[in-house]
C-alpha cells in the first residue's frame, strides 16, 4: 500500500450526508407489486452464527443481522463482497477507484477500524490500521456472509466496536462431489478465471477453490489518462472429519496476492493545484475546490495468509458442546510510491480460543437455557520498513466472557452477555451487550439491543510511521461506545411479503482524531477528541414475491452520524437506498436481475495540506444488471453490466469510480454420472 493511500485509511476512513427523495421513490416502486402479492412464502435464514455466543435462530436473535447466502449472490450476477454489501442497511462501502483498490466498509456512521472481519472465525482486520481492505473480494467459495450491526464487543471483544462482518466459505460437509469452473471477460481488458471442488465421503469433507482475476483497469484520477491495472489471486481450502458422532476437528486456509497500481494524489510534501468554483461539481469552504494533478502512480503488493484449525466435542447427549481453537493470520504490504519511495510492513496475529457451551435441560416453564463461557488469547506484532524502523512493540489480549440466554415458551427470547478483556497498554476493560426477541402471533416478531463497543487504537496511531509527516501517540485511549436498537419485523400476506424497521441510537466517546503537531508544520498525530459524538438513524428492508417467478428486495437507511462537535462525519450518506429485482423466464432457464443504488450527497476531505478542508461528494445513483442462460444442465451463459448509465461520481474525493463495464462468462457446474445411468 502506498504512504498516500495508507495516510487515507488512518486518517478519513468513512462518513455521511443528505437527500432523500429518489431513495423514498425507489422504495414505493418495490411496495407497487403488493397489487399482484399472492400468498407465498419468503425463506428466511434459519441460523445466526455469530450474532451470539452460541448458534441461534434468526427468528430468536435480538440483535440487528443480515445473513448473505454465497450461491444467492452469485446467482443474482455479484461478482464481489462489497458490491453485495452496498445493499446491506447500515453499510457504507468506501473504495477508492477500481478492482483491486483500497475498499472499506463502515456500519452505523462508524469508521472501518471498528468492524471485527471474520473469515472463517479469523480475524483478518489489517495489522497496521485496524481497517480491513475488502478489495476485489470475490464471492467464489463464499458460502455465507453475515453481518451483525450494532456494537457487539460484549460478544466478540475489542474491534467489534460498530458491528461484525462474518464471512464462511465452503466446507463441503454433507454435499455429494462436485466441481465448478468460471470464465469471464470484458471492457477494460477485465478477465477472470475460476474453479472450485467440495464434497464429502463418510465422516471426511473437503472444499478448495482458485480464483484470478486481472483487468487493464481505468484512470481513476480527474487528470491524465493513465490505466491503474490490477490483478489478484485468492485460494480457499478447508478440509474436516467427523472422528465420532461426537467429535469434529475442521481446518481452513485462505492465501490472497493482490497487486494494484495507483494514481498518486498530492496528499504529502508541497501542494501543487488549483481552486476552481464549487458550481464545477464540489464544494467546499469557502466555495472552492481543489485540485492537483497526479505525480505519477505508485505500485502496491499485499498478500496475507490465514489458517484455523479447531475442534468441537459434544458430550452429555448435547448438553455440553465445548469447542477448542486456534488461528494465525499473516499481512504483508510492499509499497513503491513515485514520491516517497519504498514502503513496507509485515504483520502477525495469533489466537487462541475455547468456548464451552451447556443446553440446561427444560424446567418449570418448559423454557430453553443456554450458558457459554469463552476464553481467548491474542498476540500481534507489526513490522514497518525493516531497515529503518524494525518490530513495533507486540501487542497481547486476554479476554474471558459469558453468555446466558433463555428461551421462554411464550415466544420470548432473552440474552445476555458480558466480558472482561486485558490489552497490553490500556489494562482492563468490561464491556457487554443485552438483547429480547419477542414474536407476537404468527407474523409478527419485536427485536432489541443494548450494549457497549470498545476499539483499540491501531498500531500506527500508538507509534505512528515516515517521521515529518505523521507522529505516534503512544497514550491513546480506547475508542469506546454506547449503543441501542428497536426494531419491528413484520410477514404480511402469508409470506409473501416480509418489512423490517429498526431504529438506532450510538453514543461514541473518546474518538481518535487527527491534529496538528505544535511547532512541527505539516506533521500530524493522534488524540481522543473530548465529548461525544452521536449517531443515529433508521434501517429498513422490504421483500416481496409477488409472483412465482419474480423476487423485490429493497432497503433504505437513513444515518445522521456526527463528530462530537456536531460536524457530519465524511463518507456517511445522510440517505442510502437499493432495490434489487429478480426475474426468471423461460422455463427458468433465462434469469434476468436488476439492481438500483441510490446514495445522497455526503462530506469528505481533502488531503492536500492540514487541517483537511471539507469537500462534497454529490449524491448519485447507479443501476446494475446482469442475465444468465442456463444452455443445458449445468451450463450456464451471462453478461453482467455495471453503471450501465455511466454515472460518474466519488465514494472517496479526487478516486473516480467504476465508469459503463460490461463482461460477458460460462460457468460449468460438474458432479459424477450416478452408477447405472
Amino acid at each position: 500500500m502506498s504512504i498516500a493511500p495508507t495516510l487515507l485509511r488512518v486518517r478519513a476512513e468513512l462518513g455521511l450526508r443528505s437527500e432523500i427523495k429518489l431513495a423514498l421513490a425507489c422504495v414505493l416502486l418495490a411496495g407497487s407489486a403488493l397489487a399482484t402479492a399472492r400468498a407465498q412464502s419468503v425463506e428466511l435464514p434459519e441460523i445466526s452464527v455469530y450474532a451470539n455466543q452460541a448458534p441461534t435462530d434468526i427468528g430468536k436473535v435480538g440483535a440487528a443481522v443480515t445473513v448473505l447466502h454465497g450461491a444467492d449472490l452469485r446467482a443474482q450476477g455479484y461478482n464481489n463482497v462489497p458490491d453485495a454489501l452496498r445493499a446491506v442497511p447500515g453499510v457504507e462501502v468506501s473504495q477508492t477507484g477500481n478492482r483491486g483498490s483500497l475498499t472499506q466498509v463502515s456500519i452505523r456512521g462508524s469508521q472501518a477500524k471498528h468492524v471485527l472481519v471474520l473469515i472463517d472465525g479469523v480475524q483478518v482486520n489489517d495489522l497496521q490500521d485496524g481497517a480491513f481492505d475488502f478489495a476485489d473480494f470475490s464471492l467464489e467459495g463464499i458460502e455465507r456472509i453475515e453481518v451483525v450491526r450494532g456494537p457487539q464487543s460484549g460478544i466478540h471483544g475489542s474491534d467489534a466496536n460498530a458491528g461484525v462482518i462474518a464471512i464462511t466459505t465452503i466446507s463441503g460437509r454433507g454435499q455429494k462431489p462436485s466441481a465448478d469452473v468460471k470464465l469471464e471477460g470484458g471492457m477494460e481488458r477485465s478477465r477472470e478465471i475460476a474453479a472450485s471442488a467440495r464434497g464429502s465421503s463418510g465422516p471426511i469433507y473437503a472444499s478448495v477453490s482458485a480464483d484470478r482475476e486481472a483487468t487493464g483497469g481505468y484512470n481513476i484520477s480527474r487528470f491524465g489518462d493513465f490505466a491503474n491495472w490490477s490483478n489478484r489471486t485468492t485460494v480457499n481450502a478447508r478440509f474436516g472429519i467427523d472422528f465420532t458422532p461426537e467429535l469434529n476437528v475442521d481446518a481452513s486456509m485462505r492465501y490472497v496476492r493482490r497487486d494494484t497500481s495507483i494514481d498518486i494524489q498530492p496528499f504529502f510534501g508541497p501542494f501543487v493545484g488549483f481552486a476552481v468554483p464549487s458550481s464545477l461539481g464540489c464544494s467546499s469552504t469557502p466555495g472552492l475546490c481543489f485540485f492537483g494533478p497526479p505525480f505519477g502512480n505508485d505500485h502496491t503488493g499485499f498478500d496475507s495468509l490465514q489458517g484455523r484449525v479447531h475442534g468441537t466435542w459434544t458430550t452429555a447427549d448435547g448438553v455440553l458442546v465445548q469447542k477448542f481453537g486456534a488461528s494465525s493470520y499473516k499481512d504483508g504490504i510492499q509499497s513503491f510510491d513515485a514520491q516517497n519511495g519504498f514502503f513496507q510492513t509485515h504483520g502477525t496475529r495469533d489466537s487462541f480460543d475455547y468456548k464451552a457451551t451447556f443446553n440446561v435441560p427444560q424446567s418449570f416453564f418448559n423454557e430453553h437455557q443456554t450458558l457459554t463461557i469463552a476464553a481467548d488469547h491474542q498476540r500481534e506484532t507489526l513490522v514497518e520498513n525493516p531497515s529503518f524502523f524494525g518490530s513495533l512493540p507486540a501487542r497481547i489480549r486476554n479476554g474471558i466472557g459469558g453468555e446466558y440466554t433463555i428461551d421462554l415458551p411464550w415466544a420470548l427470547t432473552l440474552t445476555g452477555a458480558i466480558r472482561r478483556e486485558n490489552n497490553t497498554g490500556f489494562g482492563d476493560d468490561t464491556t457487554w451487550r443485552v438483547s429480547a426477541s419477542q414474536k407476537l402471533l404468527s407474523d409478527a416478531r419485536l427485536h432489541a439491543s443494548v450494549g457497549t463497543g470498545a476499539t483499540r487504537p491501531a498500531l500506527i496511531d500508538q507509534f505512528g510511521f515516515f517521521p515529518g509527516f505523521f507522529i505516534g501517540n503512544p497514550n491513546l485511549k480506547p475508542e469506546s461506545s454506547f449503543g441501542w436498537d428497536f426494531g419491528w419485523e413484520q410477514i404480511w400476506l402469508g409470506g409473501a411479503v416480509v418489512t423490517d424497521v429498526t431504529y438506532f441510537n450510538v453514543r461514541f466517546a473518546d474518538k481518535i482524531i487527527t491534529v496538528g503537531v505544535p511547532n512541527l508544520p505539516g506533521t500530524t498525530t493522534e488524540t481522543n477528541a473530548p465529548g461525544i459524538s452521536p449517531r443515529q438513524g433508521v434501517e429498513a428492508t422490504l421483500k416481496i414475491n409477488p409472483v412465482s417467478w419474480a423476487t423485490i428486495a429493497a432497503s433504505y437507511t437513513y444515518t445522521d452520524a456526527r463528530l462530537s462537535d456536531g460536524t457530519p462525519e465524511i463518507r456517511q450518506a445522510r440517505n442510502k437506498a437499493s432495490v434489487n429485482v429478480t426475474t426468471h423466464w423461460l422455463e427458468n432457464k433465462l434469469h434476468v436481475n436488476t439492481g438500483l443504488i441510490f446514495h445522497s450527497d455526503m462530506p469528505d476531505l481533502f488531503f492536500g495540506t492540514f487541517p483537511f478542508p471539507t469537500v462534497t461528494l454529490p449524491a448519485y445513483t447507479v443501476v446494475n444488471a446482469s442475465v444468465s442462460y442456463d444452455v443445458r444442465p449445468g451450463v450456464q451463459l451471462y453478461v453482467r453490466a455495471q453503471n450501465i448509465f455511466n454515472r460518474r461520481y466519488e465514494e472517496v474525493f479526487s478516486f473516480r469510480a467504476q465508469p459503463f463495464v460490461a463482461y460477458a462468462g460460462l460457468k460449468v457446474h460438474l458432479e459424477p454420472i450416478a452408477e447405472g445411468r
